[in-house]
């Protein structure tokens, strides 16, 4: 299996515990993000982040996950919209969300809908009407989340996502009871009920709960007893100790409605113990309120006055603890934007860098070259006289010498242009290429020079033609370009050169096969060494030394690798390995 597509469908795996067990979420994407790193598969390392954000957002670690999303951002941005886009936004809203600076909230679910739209994703976009209607029921405007609920309902009743349909029934009932719309609260819960799984039991109690809590704001307390029982009856099947405090206390009001206050004063006890047992302040809370109201009615000041006391405790406990998180919240948020600012200067500076790296290398360019130039068409100028005269020029020796010599200059500096153009590039563009096209267009190029001396060009292409790579076509031309003009260049007259393509499971594979006059050992493992230049057999054969190098270099740039193996006057071999998708990690 190809590594990238590996390591993909693990993200995947690690996002499925994101929900139900965060921790091994995490402990998946650090793992996974350490293989990545190694590889150096920038793109994949950017998506563990986001799963590693998404756990730790869960388990309250809001800074840890905000700066783990602000690294990720960069190179997700870099790419056409996807689900990770999705996510990422996702995690932003959620972390806003929960630090209570709903703008911000907002503004990111804004951004999960640009790319539910750009994905033309429905269930996407229902997810963004989902979490607007979460967010105004939080902020207490139930109209409005009545509204985004709605939509949803028509999605999930659209496409029969039953699960979706039961939820929302849920939500919407929740809405109406807070604005006091109890008979279409009804409603809703009764087409949850129709909509339901009954063999699980959590949706059950759901259902059972809200019945339950109209029924008594209604103060239809007959039709809540039935209600109040299953609620009873699922609650030990659930075994939530919240679930079990709630029904306790839906208990206590159904009772205390009905001014049977031990009955009521002995559920809500119970409530309270198990709520002091899980430290739910909350909780507490509500229920010491309730047995205030019931002790001051029996004319029990003494307890009454004990839960006012244990009130006014956890009013200012909470007060205190609201205070705390406001001033953690708002130092998160200042560290927050601290970091923020300090990426956009990174990347301010960021992109100087690469302006001042490609004018330094336009300068170098015309200031090296412009002279060569001047030179060269001086030499050129003084032949062209002497041909026109039909005189003999004396000094053409020399002038033939000055232009050779020119030209190997002017060769030298494109070079070295290039290879530091390579070394300083951030990221190389792409674009999907079928290479049997440009290794084509390379034996074309290089025809007149095969023929001059009477060589042959053999190309073999093993590939289907829907088999194409993202490459940079500028430099993936360069290769075969060198390579194919070195087979030339070092190779007898009337010998032949053969190609081969051939496309694998996981890669392409291209072979460049020569019958020339080989590469000692020795120098078989510096020929990609830059400057080196070997022993020709004929003499030193004039380069410089680049050329390989170069070569290599654009290689490596796009995940692959190139070998080499040579016998002395039998020929060499030059074999290249491409992975099928280059763009995934040529980031740098």
């Amino acid at each position: 299996m190809d590594i990238d597509k590996r390591i993909d469908d693990q993200l995947l795996e690690a996002w499925t515990y994101i929900n139900s067990s965060p921790h091994k979420a995490l402990k998946l994407a650090k793992l996974i993000k350490d293989e990545a790193t190694t590889l150096n598969l920038t793109n994949e390392i950017a998506i563990s982040q986001i799963v590693e954000a998404h756990a730790l957002w869960r388990m309250s670690q809001y800074e840890g996950a905000m700066q783990l999303l602000d690294t990720a951002r960069s190179t997700i941005l870099q790419h056409p919209p996807s689900m990770w886009h999705f996510r990422m936004y996702s995690a932003y809203h959620n972390i806003y969300h929960n630090l209570g600076i709903f703008d911000e909230a907002f503004r990111y679910l804004y951004l999960m809908g640009d790319v539910a739209n750009a994905l033309d994703d429905e269930k996407r976009r229902m997810q963004v009407e989902g979490n607007l209607g979460a967010l105004h029921a939080n902020m207490g405007e139930h109209e409005r989340a009545i509204e985004h609920f709605k939509i949803i309902l028509d999605y999930a009743q659209r496409t029969t996502k039953r699960d979706w349909e039961f939820i929302t029934y849920c939500n919407l009932a929740t809405s109406y009871m807070k604005r006091n719309q109890l008979e279409q609260a009804g409603d809703m819960v009764y087409y949850a009920q129709e909509v339901m799984d009954r063999s699980v039991a959590e949706e059950q109690y759901s259902v059972h709960q809200l019945f339950a809590e109209i029924y008594i704001k209604q103060g239809a307390y007959e039709p809540a007893l039935p209600h109040l029982e299953q609620i009873t009856k699922l609650v030990p099947m659930i075994d939530i100790k919240r679930l079990t405090i709630e029904s306790f206390v839906t208990w206590g009001q159904y009772y205390s409605h009905q001014d049977k206050h031990e009955e009521a004063i002995n559920s809500l006890t119970q409530a309270l113990q198990l709520a002091i047992e899980i430290e739910d302040l909350n909780q507490q809370l509500t229920i010491h309120e309730q047995l205030y109201t019931l002790y001051q009615q029996q004319q029990n000041w003494e307890q009454a006055l004990q839960h006012h006391i244990q009130i006014r405790t956890i009013e200012n406990t909470l007060f205190n603890q609201a205070s705390d998180e406001r001033i953690h919240n708002l130092e998160i948020v200042y560290r927050i934007d601290q970091l923020q600012q300090t990426y956009q200067r990174q990347e301010q500076e960021y992109e100087t860098i690469i302006e001042i790296k490609d004018r330094l290398l336009s300068t170098l360019s015309h200031d090296l070259k412009n002279p060569l130039s001047v030179i060269r068409n001086l030499v050129h100028i003084a032949t062209r006289k002497a041909e026109l005269v039909n005189q003999e020029n004396p000094y053409q020796q020399y002038f033939d010498r000055i232009d050779h010599q020119v030209e190997r200059m002017a060769e030298l500096i494109t070079d070295i242009l290039d290879i530091a153009q390579l070394d300083l590039s951030i990221e190389l563009s792409h674009e999907r290429v079928y290479l049997p096209d440009l290794i084509d267009k390379t034996q074309q190029d290089l025809s007149p020079q095969a023929q001059s001396k009477e060589m042959t060009i053999d190309a073999s292409h093993n590939m289907p033609k829907g088999v194409k790579i993202s490459v940079n076509r500028q430099w993936m031309k360069r290769v075969f370009d060198n390579l194919l003009n070195n087979a030339i260049k070092y190779s007898p007259p009337s010998s032949r050169i053969a190609i081969e393509t051939k496309a694998t499971h996981d890669n392409i594979i291209i072979s460049i096969v020569d019958n020339g006059y080989g590469i000692p050992s020795d120098e078989l493992p510096k020929i990609f060494d830059r400057f080196f230049r070997g022993r020709a057999k004929d003499g030193p054969e004039e380069g410089t030394g680049l050329g390989l190098a170069i070569v290599k270099t654009i290689i490596e740039q796009h995940n692959g690798t190139i070998d080499v193996d040579s016998v002395l006057d039998k020929g060499t071999t030059f074999t290249i390995t491409l992975p099928l998708d280059t763009i995934k990690s040529s980031h740098k």
